[in-house]
């Protein structure tokens, strides 16, 4: 999966982003569809926009390079992230009980090569309340 990273926020003017890479089987200049990039929610330090792959590809191997439509107003810094997720757990609600119940640490976890950089990604909705509710997965990046 690929995914954009913000390291420092980047503009309130909305844009789109396409991201051209080779696919999973070797097959060079494939372009994502474009993704909504800068304005409000979408500019921040830290955030982790997902890019959708190019109809029937299964994954990414290599980034050529990014095409962004315009000025977001703002020169931030960003990257594209290759990512497989390893382990999902759906519909988090606030307490890390849902999460032990549903088996991230009861072994459901698939086997982790060595040397393998793991991160948890939590995509979550705003309640207004500072209780998470969204989807945590945890990533070979």
């Amino acid at each position: 999966m690929m995914a954009l990273e913000i390291y420092t926020i980047i503009g309130t003017t909305a844009q789109t982003i396409t991201v051209e890479y080779t696919n999973q089987a070797g097959t060079t200049g494939r372009t994502s569809p474009a993704v909504a990039f800068g304005g409000t929610g979408d500019r921040e330090a830290s955030r982790f926009v997902m890019v959708p792959l190019q109809l029937g590809d299964t994954g990414g191997k290599a980034v050529a390079g990014v095409t962004l439509s315009g000025s977001t107003g703002t020169a931030g810094d960003f990257g594209v992230t290759l990512f497989k997720p390893l382990f999902v757990v759906p519909g988090v609600s606030g307490a890390i009980s849902t999460i032990t119940r549903n088996g991230l640490f009861g072994g459901d976890v698939p086997e982790v090569i060595d040397d393998a950089a793991l991160f948890f990604l939590a995509r979550s909705a705003s309640t207004g309340t500072g209780t998470l509710q969204g989807t945590i997965t945890l990533i070979e990046a």
